[in-house]
């Protein structure tokens, strides 16, 4: 790997904004639930309500050995998340049921839509029709199984105050780590930008990525899926039929003619999809990368690509002539390795040419 995107990726951020996966967020998440089970281990020992303390500190060693698997594996990003809303919806749940409806139930509903950071998603209005979602579940739960008085004294008193205070910490304390949510799944801008940052990025024939350049890219995705997870990647490798013959017939100003039309005829076709990189692999071929799209996506844009192509006529003023490609695709569900990926493609671009050409050969890696 360039020894630029080995100091990008190994770089330690000064802030936990700048994070560029949820590693560090799901370890914080963790704690966090943690520090608040021994928080109210602590209350409900101190004022003797054992019939929610023995439930609590159960709740605590799971929380434990949930965080030390989480901590000595980083994997299964799906299931702890699932693991923090079950833990949050049955605690909530519990502490009402015996205290009460209207105990700390705005708590309750602020503790709700501070977990609906948490997630990778582009569309924040997700996050918050799923906290929603869950408060209500929490509602109809306790209306349903069961309601009761909330306690007098000085107990409701400081559990009722010190939860909510608690509670709008760590809905402040999220709300700072992921001012900028959408730098999980699409890095910012500023960050490709660094993998970037070099001279000669850009082929000087067609103004596309050169092959180091996309080298960089598919290095800094791939290991952006090895960190995230539950992304896809793909690559698909395209070639210039019978080009050495347009060469030998027409010149080779004419083959840079068709090279420069085909380069062009990728950038209107992708203008707008800002999950694919376009470059220039080397002669007569050209490489796309895409990032979080489906295989069906991803085919049914290179069928558009290459019947586009296959009717444009190149004309240099002096000649004129059509141009088929042929593509060899390899899409991957999850981690992969760049030379696999790669491997894969130009095996696959050499069957579309073995079994006739103009056509599209993929194949998909679980």
């Amino acid at each position: 790997m360039n020894i630029k995107i080995k100091n990008l990726l190994s770089k330690k951020d000064a802030s936990l904004k700048e994070i560029g996966n949820f590693d560090t967020l799901i370890t914080i998440t963790l704690m966090v639930a943690i520090l608040g089970h021994i928080f109210y281990c602590i209350v409900f020992y101190f004022f003797n309500k054992s019939e929610i303390f023995e439930v609590k500190v159960v709740e605590l060693f799971i929380s434990i050995s949930m965080f030390i698997i989480w901590t000595s594996t980083k994997k299964f990003y799906n299931f702890f998340v699932a693991y923090i809303h079950f833990n949050i919806m049955f605690a909530c749940f519990n502490c009402m049921n015996i205290f009460g409806f209207n105990y700390g139930f705005l708590c309750i509903m602020i503790l709700m839509l501070s977990l609906g950071y948490i997630h990778n998603y582009k569309n924040q209005a997700v996050p918050i029709i799923l906290s929603i979602f869950e408060s209500i579940a929490i509602t109809l739960g306790v209306y349903i199984f069961g309601d009761t008085q909330i306690p007098d004294g000085v107990f409701a008193q400081i559990i009722y105050v010190s939860g909510f205070i608690f509670l709008v910490i760590i809905v402040i304390f999220y709300a700072i780590i992921t001012d900028s949510i959408h730098i999980i799944q699409e890095r910012s801008a500023e960050d490709m930008n660094l993998v970037l940052n070099q001279e000669n990025k850009y082929d000087h024939l067609t103004q596309l990525l050169n092959r180091q350049a996309m080298i960089n890219i598919i290095a800094y995705k791939i290991q952006e899926v090895d960190n995230i997870g539950d992304l896809s990647i793909s690559a698909a490798l395209i070639d210039i039929d019978n080009f050495y013959d347009v060469n030998t017939k027409y010149g080779y100003n004419f083959g840079d003619t068709v090279i420069k039309n085909i380069a062009n005829i990728l950038q209107e076709s992708l203008d707008n999809n800002k999950n694919v990189f376009i470059s220039r692999w080397g002669g007569n071929e050209f490489l796309l990368f895409f990032t979080n799209s489906s295989m069906k996506e991803v085919e049914s844009t290179l069928e558009l690509i290459k019947n586009h192509i296959a009717n444009y006529s190149h004309s240099d003023g002096y000649h004129l002539q059509k141009c088929t490609i042929s593509v060899g695709l390899c899409y991957a569900n999850g981690i992969v390795d760049i030379d696999t990926l790669l491997s894969k493609t130009t095996d696959n671009l050499l069957k579309s040419k073995q079994n006739g050409k103009n056509q599209i050969t993929s194949e998909v890696i679980e």
